[in-house]
């Protein structure tokens, strides 16, 4: 250990002597690992670190499925779940939730809007979590008519409550209705991720929510998602068999509202991953390239190196110094090389991801956050090992067949040896092709993303702003409600600088859609087979907002209210798909719940 200390220091000083090459070196390494480090934080979370919940691998998701068009991810109705929940043998326990915005307020309370979890009984002991203070949700508030009640979020708590002890006392509003704060989640617990936009503030009774109460017993409202605990023994498989088999069981019980309906059962983690598994995983792999073309850069850079510094190698061999002693110097140099660039690798890294997580998607922050966490430093201090070995031993060949005969040869320099210029050739060779790799994807990446940011959406996305809200259904009932949106946008309308507004749910931008069933009179459908389509809702001016020109028809307008007759607009892609080869103006459709429009 001293003698290795000795070399460090005499390697401080060697490398001191050549700052510009010292640089260089160090900046290589330092961007090719914090790249590594900050790729290989995203992996983790999505893969690598579990999920912050008592045996979080034995937590599975489990949500609806038409069987027709198995792309497509449809919900569970409450009845459908109860049924999975007392079925499924290979569950050790099930609930089921719905995720939404809503607006909470209360005494001394700002109105603001929250993400909240509605769940169903025995969401709690499934997640494995008990409340930082007072108590969950019991088997009472999850009747129909039962007391409502909410358990709230340690960061809510805090932002909203001053982290006061005697919140459990107060009373607060969501969507017009009166809840009691009956407990206080502790701090990182977030779950379920699945539909929330941001991190969850509250969760309530599936019962205490006026849309699902109002349809307990309907079968035909397929809203919900569901989590399960893997029971002990069974694995995933044995449990996604089960749950196709009951919903299997369910579509011939009831074919009027269990058409085409299955379940997929998944374990949660790779649920919540799986859109952005792949992308990541490709992404560190091009990142570990980047990282070994910098190594052959500085590889080069020390051969390069050594064959300046052979005169000082064939003296210290000349004075007795053997070639493990050549090898703990260049070993000492390359460490010293490595754990620079290393560190400042890792605070690149740090920051990097601290800034990459402002820019992920959804998709990768319902998992978990992203960070440097202990895997992430350990990876990195692997790399780091590698690359100090690498930084030592590349050199070493040219540094043992340094001898006193080529000192005394060499009256101008010093030249390449063959087998040292094979070496440099190997090196070269490897650059090129790893480098080619790189940039052949790199081009494909960049031609994508031109292709992308080439596609028409459709609509006018520039000077365009967005706003959600929504109004509490205790409060609103269909017709306040649209004279409100009325009242709304007259005055936006009249704001300065204001074009055009319109109302727009669910959002264009934002994505999703209501999926309704569909019948055209005088085609009767088949039994067991149903037609859907997706719908969205908008007021008058919408499409002018928007900058969507309609090729035939005519636009909505003030006339078309409640109480008109019911009109929609219809694209070209639902016009081939009902009515191909015919004038589609004019035809008659029944969607939702059998109201007729055209």
């Amino acid at each position: 250990m001293p003698s290795f200390i000795q070399d460090l220091r005499h390697g401080a000083r060697s490398l001191r002597r050549s700052p510009g090459f010292t640089l260089a070196t160090v900046l290589a390494l330092a961007l090719g690992i914090g790249a590594n480090t900050m790729l290989f934080s995203v992996v983790s979370a999505l893969l690598l670190r579990p999920l912050p919940l008592p045996g979080a691998d034995k937590l599975l998701s489990v949500w609806g499925q038409d069987t027709q068009r198995t792309d497509r991810n449809t919900g569970l109705s409450r009845l459908d779940a109860e049924d999975l929940r007392q079925k499924v043998k290979s569950f050790d326990g099930f609930v089921a939730f719905d995720v939404n915005g809503v607006t909470l307020t209360g005494p001394n309370l700002e109105p603001e809007r929250v993400e909240a979890a509605a769940v169903s009984e025995d969401f709690f002991r499934v997640a494995g979590v008990k409340p930082l203070l007072g108590r969950v949700l019991i088997d009472e508030e999850f009747l129909p008519n039962g007391a409502r009640a909410v358990v709230i979020s340690h960061g809510l708590w805090k932002r909203r409550f001053g982290a006061d002890p005697r919140v459990l006392e107060r009373m607060v509003e969501m969507e017009g209705n009166a809840y009691q704060v009956v407990g206080v989640m502790p701090q990182g617990f977030d779950f379920p991720r699945e539909g929330a936009s941001e991190p969850l503030g509250l969760w309530a009774s599936l019962a205490s929510q006026d849309f699902i109460r109002d349809n307990w017993d309907s079968r035909g409202t397929h809203l919900l998602v569901g989590m399960a605990r893997l029971a002990p023994g069974a694995t995933v498989e044995q449990a996604n068999a089960e749950a196709r088999s009951v919903m299997a069981a369910l579509t011939q019980a009831y074919p009027d509202s269990n058409q085409r309906t299955s379940a997929t059962v998944m374990g949660l983690q790779a649920r919540l991953s799986q859109d952005t598994r792949r992308p990541a995983l490709l992404l560190l792999g091009a990142v570990s390239l980047l990282l070994l073309i910098a190594c052959v850069n500085v590889a080069q850079l020390l051969l390069a190196r050594a064959l300046a510094r052979q005169q000082e190698f064939a003296v210290r061999t000349a004075l007795g110094a053997g070639r493990l002693a050549l090898a703990r110097q260049l070993l000492a140099e390359g460490s010293l090389l490595a754990v620079t660039g290393g560190v400042l690798g890792l605070l690149l890294g740090t920051w990097g991801t601290d800034a990459l997580s402002a820019l992920l998607p959804e998709s990768v922050q319902q998992v978990q956050t992203v960070s440097v966490d202990g895997l992430a430093l350990v990876y990195t201090a692997g790399l780091v090992l590698a690359v100090a070995l690498l930084c030592g031993l590349a050199p070493l060949g040219t540094a043992v067949k340094a001898s006193l005969g080529g000192l005394l040869q060499s009256t101008r320099g010093t030249s390449a040896s063959k087998s040292a210029l094979r070496w440099r050739a190997v090196l070269v060779s490897t650059q090129v092709a790893l480098a080619l790799v790189l940039l052949v994807g790199a081009g494909l990446l960049v031609r994508s993303a031109q292709r992308l940011a080439a596609v028409d959406p459709g609509y006018r996305s520039e000077n365009v702003t967005l706003m959600r809200y929504n109004l509490p259904a205790a409060r609103y009932t269909g017709e306040t409600m649209a004279t409100f949106y009325a009242r709304l946008l007259e005055r936006v309308r009249a704001q300065a600088g204001v074009e055009a507004a319109a109302h727009v749910t669910p959002g264009v931008v934002t994505g999703g859609g209501i999926s309704l069933t569909m019948d055209i009179p005088g085609r009767p459908t088949a039994p067991g087979e149903q037609q859907d389509t997706s719908y969205r809702a908008m007021s008058d001016g919408a499409f002018a907002t928007l900058g969507i020109q309609l090729k035939r028809g005519r636009d909505f307008t003030t006339q078309d209210t409640l109480t008109s007759p019911p009109v929609v607009v219809v694209n070209e892609s639902f016009a081939r798909r009902f009515f191909p080869g015919e004038e589609v103006l004019g035809k008659r459709v029944m969607i939702g719940y059998g109201d007729k429009v055209e």
